[in-house]
C-alpha cells in the first residue's frame, strides 16, 4: 500500500510534539538540586597547626634552649604530640584527615619533610590526607637553626616545593588546581569535593617579608583570581551534582563579638565576600585554623544560607586537640574532639604541663600589654591572671556563661578606671558566639 504523505502543517506538529516529549524526557532525567541529592555518608578526621620542628637540626645551647619554651606552642614535643595525635585518629579509621595548615614551626625544609614522613604513616595505614599551607609554612623569612648562642637562618620552602613534599596529601590526587596559589580540589570520597584553598600572603614579588620587617604576615586573604578559580569550581560542582565541603587556614566567621577588631589577623580579609562566596556556591561547612582555639561558629544570610566555620585547635597548645567528623545521607553533622593526654616520654600530667604552658604565656603577655598602655603594676598584677583565665577558655572553647566585667576589688582609683576602660574587650573575649565548640551536631545549610 502507497503511504499516504501527512499535510506540512500535521508533520510540523508531529515534530513539535516528538521534541516536547523528548525534552520532557531529558526533564524527567534532569540532576536535581544539590539539596535534594543526599550527602555520601563518611567519617572524616581533622587537625591544625601542628608547627612540627626538627630538633635534630639543632644543637643544644642557650639559643636553643630559650626558642623552645619562648612561647605556648610545645616544639620540643611537636613531632611526639603529632605522632600521638595521628595514632588516636588511625584507631578511630576515618575516610580521610584534613589538616588545616602550619605544618612546620617556621617553614624550615627539615620540619616539613619530618612532617610529611609522620603523615605518611597515617597515610600508609590506610587513611588519605589532605593539607592546605598555613602562614608558618612558606617562604618564611624565620625559618632557623639553633647552636650555642646563635641563631642561623636556613632554607623555606617555596610554594612549589611545598606542593611537591606534600604531593601525597592531597596535591597529586588533585582534580583541579588553582593556576595562582596552592589551592586545589580533590574528591575523597565519590559525591564529595574538598575545596581546599590558600589563603596565605607570601608571595615576595610584592615585597610583603622586607614589608613587615622579616615577619611572616599572619593576615589571611584569596587573591581575585583565586576567588573567580573557586566560583568557578562550585558552579562546576552544581553542574556535577556533588556536595562540597572547603578548608583553608584562615578563620572566615567571627568566634566572638569583636574578632575584627581585637584579633584581626585571625580573620581572612574580606570575610564577608569569601563566606557569601562559599555559602553562595553550596558549602555548608568549611574547616580552618589559625588561632589555636576550639570554635564552631556559624552564619546565616538572608537568603537563609548557613555557613558553619569549624575552627580546630593546634595539635601543640592545650588543649591539643583533634576532632572527628560525621555526616550523614541527611545532611547531619556530628562533630566529637579528641585531645591528646600522653606522648612518649613524658612521665608527668600532659594536659597540665600544656596547660600551664599556655597560661604563662598568657599571663606575662597580658600583663606587658596592659602596662604598655597605662596600668600600673599593681593593676596589672591584678588583672593579668583573670584575662588570662578567659583567655584559657577562649583556646578550650565551651567558654561558660555570660561575659563579666574584671574584679576590681582592692584596686585604687587608677585601677578602677583602667579596669572599667578594658571592660569592653574582656566581656567581647569571653562571648562565645553558638552554637558548641567541642562536640555538636549541626543541619547542614540548616537554621542554628
Amino acid at each position: 500500500m502507497r503511504r499516504v504523505p501527512a499535510p506540512p502543517g500535521v508533520a510540523r506538529s508531529l515534530l513539535l510534539l516528538l521534541a516536547l516529549a523528548a525534552l520532557a524526557g531529558c526533564a524527567g532525567q534532569a540532576v536535581p538540586p544539590r539539596e535534594r541529592i543526599p550527602w555520601p555518608a563518611v567519617r572524616f578526621a581533622v587537625l591544625s597547626d601542628p608547627h612540627v620542628f626538627d630538633t635534630t637540626t639543632s644543637d643544644p645551647g642557650p639559643a636553643f634552649d630559650a626558642h623552645l619554651v619562648k612561647g605556648p606552642t610545645l616544639l620540643a614535643e611537636s613531632g611526639r604530640i603529632l605522632e600521638a595525635a595521628l595514632s588516636a585518629i588511625a584507631a578511630e579509621k576515618p575516610a580521610f584527615l584534613l589538616v588545616c595548615g602550619d605544618l612546620s614551626s617556621e617553614g624550615e625544609l627539615a620540619s616539613h619533610r619530618l612532617a610529611a614522613r609522620e603523615l605518611d604513616r597515617i597515610r600508609r595505614a590506610g587513611v588519605p590526607v589532605f593539607v592546605v599551607p598555613g602562614n608558618h609554612d612558606v617562604r618564611n623569612p624565620q625559618a632557623s637553626r639553633y647552636s650555642g648562642d646563635a641563631t642561623e637562618p636556613v632554607a623555606s620552602v617555596t610554594p612549589a616545593e611545598f606542593s611537591a613534599i606534600y604531593g601525597p596529601f592531597g596535591y597529586d590526587a588533585a582534580i583541579r588546581r588553582d593556576p595562582d596559589s596552592l589551592s586545589y580540589v580533590a574528591e575523597p570520597v565519590p559525591g564529595l569535593w574538598l575545596l581546599a584553598l590558600d589563603s596565605c600572603q607570601y608571595g615576595a614579588s610584592r615585597g610583603v617579608e622586607a614589608a613587615h620587617r622579616g615577619i611572616p604576615v599572619s593576615r589571611g586573604r584569596l587573591r581575585p583570581s583565586t576567588m573567580r578559580w573557586a566560583r568557578l569550581v562550585l558552579s562546576d560542582a552544581d553542574r556535577h551534582a556533588v556536595h562540597v565541603i572547603a578548608m583553608l587556614h584562615h578563620g572566615i566567621v567571627e568566634q566572638f563579638r569583636g574578632e575584627r577588631t581585637w584579633l584581626p589577623d585571625y580573620v581572612i580579609d574580606g570575610s564577608d565576600a569569601v563566606s557569601r562566596l562559599l555559602a553562595g556556591g553550596g558549602v555548608a561547612a568549611v574547616f580552618t585554623g589559625h588561632t589555636h582555639s576550639q570554635d564552631v561558629t556559624r552564619r546565616v544570610f538572608p537568603d537563609g544560607r548557613v555557613i558553619s566555620d569549624v575552627q580546630t585547635g593546634s595539635t601543640v597548645s592545650w588543649p591539643n586537640p583533634w576532632r572527628i567528623v560525621e555526616i550523614d545521607a541527611g545532611g547531619r553533622m556530628a562533630i566529637r574532639s579528641g585531645f591528646v593526654t600522653s606522648i612518649d616520654g613524658f612521665d608527668g600530667d600532659f594536659p597540665e604541663y600544656s596547660r600551664e604552658r599556655l597560661r604563662r604565656w598568657l599571663q606575662a603577655g597580658l600583663r606587658s600589654a596592659m602596662k604598655r598602655v597605662g596600668a600600673t603594676e599593681g593593676t596589672a598584677d591584678a588583672l593579668a591572671p583573670q584575662a588570662a583565665s578567659a583567655g584559657l577558655s577562649f583556646f578550650h572553647g565551651d567558654e561558660p556563661g555570660t561575659a563579666r566585667n574584671f574584679d576590681t576589688t582592692g584596686l585604687d582609683l587608677g585601677g578602677d578606671i583602667f579596669a572599667a576602660m578594658a571592660n569592653g574587650a574582656f566581656r567581647d573575649f569571653q562571648t562565645d558566639l553558638p552554637p558548641a565548640d567541642n562536640d555538636v551536631t549541626l543541619e547542614l545549610g540548616g537554621a542554628p
